[in-house]
């Protein structure tokens, strides 16, 4: 139906050139004519030649102007033709396969792009359902894991109290360290599966210095240096989910400690609308801005860690539509949340 449409565009080219041949015919008979009126003598004294080209001129004005009218309207006609392939692209340029927001085409009359949506409609339906059963297998077996993994490091855990001889007890004590990092994982890949189903919708207000104040003491001993927090707003509060919030801010900082130097401070400082977390490394490389939010993704100089921490931060951030933001310089890393208009002081 397109086809038959469009062929509308072969007049165009056509109507010039059968005016054209119109002419060369008139010039003909023309020149005819005024070879008898020529050759006639009771016709020499009758202007015709003025005649002729004020008429000639009204006809290619009345021709030029249809023209430019057919052209008119066949550039309308071709833009309404379009019009649903056009809205097509715009509508799959916003679809989003985790927000699962399916756009819902236009009807057209157009045979090709009816095809076409309809084809598109079935595979966004058919990937939707794919990722659905792909986050739904990934969080019920995260969670099925979860039961036997604490019982194993249950077990282990009280062999470890009973007199071992020393090799057994080293073996034992990698495999309940490799268990809790196994535990650790399995809660990583829960969480990302639960935010990915956006299931943390309940929120509330939370004022970000009276929060952060009660992790300081832990941090500190997980650093076994000092964690700073400074903060230039006063009731600085934020809505958001507080578990979220907390998974967000330990990730931050248990990231910051991992990757930092001996004896070198942590900071947390809290200024107008942004979060930030800097700490001084002994490596002189950067890590890779690319790559640090991807999963599981670890520096190559440091094995720690499971590679979901930044990933975990991240979407989080990605759920709020917060912006963060990692910059480097001179062995200092430095994360900055920017929260957008979401909070308030």
């Amino acid at each position: 139906m397109l086809v038959t449409k469009c062929k509308g565009v072969a007049l165009l080219i056509a109507f010039p050139l059968s005016t054209y041949l119109i002419s060369l015919s008139q010039q003909e008979h023309f020149d005819k004519v005024m070879t008898f009126i020529q050759q006639t003598p009771a016709l020499k004294d009758i202007d015709l030649f003025h005649d002729f080209i004020v008429v000639t001129i009204i006809q290619y004005a009345i021709l030029l102007l249809a023209f430019f009218v057919i052209i008119f309207f066949v550039n309308r006609n071709i833009r309404k033709i379009w019009h649903p392939f056009h809205d097509t692209l715009d509508k799959l340029k916003k679809f989003n396969l985790e927000q699962q927001n399916k756009p819902v085409f236009i009807d057209t009359d157009i045979e090709e792009f009816s095809q076409l949506n309809n084809a598109l409609s079935a595979l966004m339906d058919k990937d939707i359902s794919s990722y659905l059963s792909q986050k739904e297998f990934i969080e019920n077996a995260s969670h099925e894991m979860l039961t036997p993994l604490a019982i194993i490091k249950g077990k282990i855990n009280e062999l470890l109290q009973k007199n071992l001889p020393d090799d057994q007890a080293v073996i034992l004590n990698d495999m309940y360290e490799e268990i809790s990092h196994l535990s650790h994982l399995d809660k990583g890949l829960l969480l990302l599966a639960k935010i990915d189903n956006r299931q943390y919708s309940s929120t509330a207000g939370i004022e970000l210095n009276n929060f952060i104040k009660r992790f300081i003491p832990s941090y500190e001993c997980l650093a076994a240096t000092a964690v700073e927090f400074n903060s230039s707003v006063e009731n600085f509060t934020i809505t958001a989910n507080t578990t979220l919030l907390e998974s967000l801010l330990n990730n931050l900082v248990v990231n910051a400690i991992r990757y930092s130097s001996e004896n070198s401070p942590i900071q947390i400082i809290l200024n107008e609308n942004k979060l930030i977390v800097t700490n001084i490394s002994d490596s002189d490389e950067p890590l890779d801005s690319t790559k640090i939010f991807n999963r599981f993704v670890r520096n190559n100089f440091h094995k720690e860690g499971n590679g979901l921490g930044l990933a975990i931060v991240k979407s989080i951030c990605d759920y709020y539509d917060w912006n963060i933001h990692y910059d480097y310089a001179s062995h200092k890393h430095t994360f900055t949340i920017n929260f957008n208009q979401s909070a308030t002081s």
